[in-house]
């Protein structure tokens, strides 16, 4: 069975483990990925924590917790070619396998018809003027930033409201 976020990430469950990664959109939306930073296996995470950061030529995003679990496997492939997030992204381009805390939970998440009509509603992109171009950032909502976004490469955040 494979289910999608809101924030363009994808699992592939088979019995209690979901190997994850992100959408073809979301490592399009990124360009080219050059740095992968993975999580620690054993580690536990709540569904929204972030878990994994990608960095491409544009930018950097974070990957959530698509649900709670503890982190069983990580793809150390990412580290040597972090590339295969391009090339592969919805297969060698996985990023973890997590085991999950309640199967359940998989029903709050979205299969393939609903990601594909509202990709476009989910994602905002933002323009924030840099030193002699215009970045473009994909901004997610996570409830624990209580409204705010977070840019990693500007290291500092700004309400949403006051980004647009």
């Amino acid at each position: 069975m494979i289910k999608f976020t809101e924030e363009h990430e994808w699992l592939e469950v088979e019995g209690d483990i979901a190997t994850v990664g992100i959408t073809d959109y979301a490592q399009k939306a990124l360009g080219d990925v050059v740095f992968v930073e993975l999580p620690e296996v054993g580690a536990t995470y709540d569904k929204g924590d972030e878990v994994a950061v990608v960095e491409s030529v544009k930018a950097a995003s974070e990957v959530y917790a698509p649900l709670a679990g503890e982190i069983v496997e990580v793809n150390e492939a990412l580290e040597g070619e972090p590339g295969l997030v391009n090339s592969a992204a919805l297969d060698a381009g996985w990023f973890f396998k997590l085991k999950l805390a309640n199967v359940d939970d998989l029903d709050e998440l979205m299969d393939e018809t609903a990601t594909t009509n509202s990709s476009k509603a989910s994602t905002n992109i933002w323009r924030w003027p840099g030193p002699s171009r215009a970045s473009v950032f994909s901004v997610r909502p996570n409830p624990r930033n209580r409204g705010r976004v977070t840019f990693r490469s500007c290291a500092h955040a700004l309400p949403a409201a006051d980004a647009r």
